[in-house]
């Protein structure tokens, strides 16, 4: 529920944004997905999944700040209220959580940040298939996102010198 947390624990000062990109022109014609527990209910039950059986998951970050503690606590309880999930955040030291989610790849729910630019590059280092782990932040140690077509599009962007185009491509 973005929208609480915005209003509950931002004081109202943050936006929701509906995909990596926190710049609006990078966004496109993409809306934020709707807070429905209805629809998320709808969806395991088409799934088959029994989630009285999964049993407490560690939800795990890098940040031990207060304010990212109160957005872990806010998610976790979210989850239990309406989906019946035991979600235990947990804050473990920067080079823990790098080798319990890149190199073990041991994780279950992991909150993180990205961080943005003045354009859509960062995407490179997050999607391109040549950033694959160990490389670069595209995914974890048997685990990489790979998309020639995508490729190709990072690429023609990274030699876009017109903000529109470059934008578009983005």
């Amino acid at each position: 529920d973005r929208k609480s947390i915005v209003d509950n624990i931002y004081g109202g000062a943050a936006n929701i944004i509906p995909c990596l990109y926190g710049l609006p022109q990078l966004q496109g014609n993409v809306q934020p997905q709707a807070y429905d527990p209805a629809k998320a209910k709808e969806l395991i039950a088409q799934s088959g999944e029994d989630l009285s059986k999964v049993g407490e998951l560690v939800f795990d970050t890098y940040y031990s700040d207060p304010l990212s503690a109160n957005v872990m606590t806010a998610i976790a309880q979210n989850l239990k209220d309406n989906l019946g999930l035991t979600v235990k955040p947990t804050v473990l030291e920067g080079s823990a959580w790098q080798k319990n989610y890149y190199e073990d790849g041991k994780f279950q729910i992991s909150f993180w940040g990205a961080a943005n630019g003045p354009t859509g590059d960062r995407a490179f280092n997050y999607l391109h298939s040549s950033t694959a782990y160990p490389a670069g932040s595209n995914g974890w140690k048997g685990y990489s996102y790979s998309n020639p077509a995508l490729d190709k599009i990072l690429e023609d962007a990274r030699q876009e010198f017109d903000v529109e185009k470059q934008n578009a491509l983005y």
